[in-house]
């Protein structure tokens, strides 16, 4: 049994009328940490296969940025997917994982194992709490492998935008991206795309 808390994004807009947070479940089961090690060697692999930008850290981001040319020319998309953790849905993972088996063996051994370090459960004074749907399936932060995750769902969605044509060079570190478009800006902001510089990770197909 483990104690979940939240904690307030003091740090967001207007906080002080619209208050928001985050649930820290920090579950973890032992299969998490199996779980971990074969999420690992995917991201890993499919990043290096893939040649997708995703950053593993800030230092990423700022040596990419610093092989930019004409850098104070140039105008950058940022974008930011809404509650990333919490709205990586059983489809999404089994949609980013389909993919990933382009560039890597996934086995239904390996693949049994991610989803079951998947299964959460959530009490508040001896009351069950889930999902609006129902869903035990949960990514929740703190857990072994809940960083894993996202990488693998973030490499995913990055290919997809690749596919969208935006023509914008996209990188991602979790759930905020960065990319210098190659075309005039207001061209983008008219777009009717579904990928939205500000989006929910749901609203990925």
């Amino acid at each position: 049994m483990f104690k979940a808390f939240i904690s307030l994004k003091d740090h967001k807009p207007n906080f002080s009328n619209n208050p928001k947070s985050r649930l820290l479940n920090p579950r973890k089961p032992e299969i998490g940490r199996i779980s971990h090690l074969i999420l690992s060697k995917i991201v890993n692999e499919v990043r290096i296969k893939s040649k997708l930008n995703q950053w593993k850290n800030v230092y990423g981001c700022i040596d990419w940025f610093k092989k930019l040319d004409r850098k104070k020319q140039r105008t950058f998309i940022i974008y930011d997917i809404v509650n990333f953790y919490p709205t990586i849905t059983k489809d999404l993972l089994t949609k980013a994982l389909k993919w990933a088996e382009k560039y890597v063996s996934i086995d239904c051994e390996k693949r049994d194992i991610i989803f079951k370090a998947r299964k959460s459960l959530l009490y508040h004074k001896g009351e069950y709490w889930s999902k609006k749907e129902g869903s035990d399936f949960d990514v929740t932060m703190g857990s072994y492998d809940g960083g894993e995750v996202c990488d693998l769902c973030g490499l995913f969605l990055l290919s997809q935008l690749e596919q969208a044509n935006l023509n914008v060079n996209f990188g991602s570190y979790k759930d905020d991206g960065l990319g210098p478009p190659q075309h005039q800006l207001d061209r983008l902001r008219k777009s009717r795309n579904k990928f939205a510089i500000s989006t929910r990770v749901s609203d990925f197909k």
